[in-house]
């Protein structure tokens, strides 16, 4: 009988390369969450035989209701649409709220047997407390929420995935033309020799690493898998 995988965030980068990873496999079937039904994402996401479902990651009872009957959960969160208002406490703080909530109900999903979550490096502590990057924040918060549950720890693979390419079109990282030089030039707060771990194309380059993940689960869960392409 196929597995039932449940994406969070089917429609973002992440979700998408999970859905592209799995699609067609009739070991799997696979259910995709967005809060817009009739998005033109949503749509093309029921053209690979996804199930849609609507669900909210401010509301818990949306997401036990989603992921009922689930074999395994990938759950992500993003803030891109948060970023304007330039508040990063605040954006750290719903983050950490809608992680808080998708560990939750995936701890109550009766019959869960892998609980896939998408986090990032503990920042703060690899510079010593030199660094407070919301983000990461957030999601770390997220990871000891999990571990202190231990049933839920057991079930967990933590998933780091390295920056994605499209990362160079925020303002800190991104490339500057100069058009007198006929060249480009990047910005950086490190040193030129600094090895920086990149995914690439999120899309292209993470579906190779999904299906491992979801076939041999006792490889991965309790602790933590990077991925990156040097």
């Amino acid at each position: 009988m196929p597995k039932l995988v449940t994406v969070v965030g089917a429609t973002g980068n992440q979700g998408r390369a999970v859905i592209t990873a799995l699609a067609g496999d009739p070991n799997y079937t696979l259910r995709g969450l967005t809060r817009n039904l009739e998005s033109q994402a949503a749509q093309e996401l029921r053209t690979q035989d996804v199930e849609v479902v609507e669900a909210d990651l401010d509301n818990l009872a949306s997401l036990k209701a989603a992921f009922a009957g689930s074999y395994a959960v990938y759950g992500v969160t993003g803030i891109d649409g948060l970023l304007a208002a330039n508040d990063l406490p605040t954006v750290e703080k719903i983050e950490e709220a809608w992680g808080r909530n998708i560990a939750q109900a995936a701890a109550e999903t009766a019959g869960l047997q892998h609980f896939v979550w998408s986090t990032l490096p503990r920042a703060s502590e690899i510079s010593n407390g030199r660094y407070h990057l919301s983000n990461h924040v957030a999601k770390n918060k997220v990871d000891d929420y999990i571990r202190a549950n231990a049933d839920l720890a057991a079930k967990t693979t933590f998933f780091v995935i390295a920056q994605y390419h499209s990362n160079y079109s925020y303002g800190p990282v991104s490339i500057h033309p100069i058009p007198s030089a006929n060249a480009y030039v990047h910005f950086a707060s490190h040193p030129s020799d600094t090895p920086i771990s990149w995914i690439g194309d999120v899309s292209r380059n993470l579906p190779p690493f999904i299906k491992p993940i979801f076939e041999q689960p006792d490889k991965t869960r309790g602790n933590e898998c990077r991925v990156c392409m040097l």
